[in-house]
Order: structure tokens, then sequence, then C-alpha cells
């Protein structure tokens, strides 16, 4: 028996050589794909303090590394029309007086590092849009809450695992049958577009905000 073994030796060495390197090949693999998903960008467009009008939209990265949030825009939803907002600050801002964080809460823009998260103001300010100014596109008439059927939040950040933007989107309902409209999520959790199709569609979002500078701009629901 053991002559037997040692006249096939070479060719147990090569079998058991051969295990090894799939074993070590399937570990790497799992440490590779381990690592690219702690990179994976974890955006959260989060609703706080219950569902009024006063409740809270809140922005957390959720993810390992820091994203720098480029712009937010929301998607207001009537029976017959549909609003686009940019969540900004239209005053002008001095940095000494208020401080490096609370500019960046006004302006949505900024790095977020990891376990941070950017207030976007409540959801009865983020529905609202300001009359027109002089250099910006001018606005029919807002609906009031009660018209609204639904909003979408649209974030486009930059992120050092791509070399594309990313974005991340969630929708909410208004819910307006109840004596205080209330704000629900229409989506369970946020959208995160992190995929290269993906990131094609966040680049899109960012052509247009920068040939449409304005604050707010309304077309007709086909």
């Amino acid at each position: 028996m053991f002559a037997g073994l040692q006249e096939y030796a070479w060719l147990i060495s090569i079998v058991l050589s051969f295990c090894t390197l799939v074993v070590w090949v399937f570990y790497a693999f799992l440490l590779h794909r381990d690592a690219r998903h702690q990179r994976h960008p974890a955006l959260f467009i989060h609703q706080a303090n219950g569902h009024g009008p006063d409740s809270i939209c809140l922005l957390s990265n959720l993810g390992r590394e820091i994203v720098h949030v480029l712009g937010v825009t929301v998607e207001i939803e009537t029976e017959e029309r549909t609003f686009y907002k940019r969540l900004t600050s239209r005053q002008p801002i001095a940095l000494e007086e208020y401080g490096h964080a609370r500019v960046q809460d006004l302006i949505k823009q900024g790095p977020l590092p990891s376990g941070y998260f950017l207030a976007l103001g409540s959801f009865g300010d983020v529905l609202e849009i300001p009359d027109a100014t002089d250099d910006d596109e001018a606005t029919e008439e807002h609906p009031g809450l009660t018209d609204i059927r639904s909003l979408t939040i649209r974030v486009a950040a930059l992120h050092a695992a791509y070399p594309r933007p990313i974005g991340a989107m969630r929708r909410f309902r208004v819910d307006t049958g109840r004596p205080r409209p209330r704000v629900v999520p229409a989506m369970p959790l946020t959208e995160v577009l992190h995929e290269r199709r993906d990131r094609r569609r966040v680049q899109a979002w960012l052509e247009d905000w920068t040939r449409r500078p304005s604050l707010t701009m309304s077309v007709g629901r086909g």
C-alpha cells in the first residue's frame, strides 16, 4: 500500500497543490468582494420627527467612504404638472457669520463624512417654491400642499471609488385625505445609483442642472 502511494506521490502532490490553489483563489475572491462591498456608497434619504409637513428630511452617509454632495433637487408632482426645485439658499451667505457646518446645511452641498448627515430642511420647506426673481425662469403659480400628490428627492454626489458622480433618490407620497396632510415614504428604502448605467443617469441630471441653473421650473404632465 505504501509502495503504491510512493509510486503516485507526484500525482497526489499535484492534486493537493491544485486544491490548495483553488481554496486560496476562492478566499481571495471573498476578500475582494467584501472589500468592494464595503466601499459601495450607502446614502439614505430619511424622514425624522413624524410624518407631518414639519417632519425633517435628512441625507445620511452610511457608507465607509466620504462623499461630496454636488446638489439636491426635488420633483413635485400634482395631477396636472410637475415642478422641479433645487434645494439651496437663495440669500448671500457669510462664512464667518454662520460657520462651515451651518453653511453646508444652507447650500445643501459639500463633503459628507461617514456616519454624518446633511439637513435638507422640513418637508414643508422642501415643498415650498419661492417666487421667481429677475435672474430666474418665470414660474407659474405653485400649488398648495393639498394639491401635491408626491415628491421625489434626488441627490448627486462624488465618491472616490467611482469616476463619475453617483446618486440617490427616494419618493414620498403626500396624503391629503386627513385633517392634517401627511408625507409618507412611497419607497421603503433609498435607491442608490452607483452602477455604470445609473452613473450616466446622474451625469445627465448634472448636465440638466447646469443648463438650467434657476431654482424652479415646471412642465406639463403627459
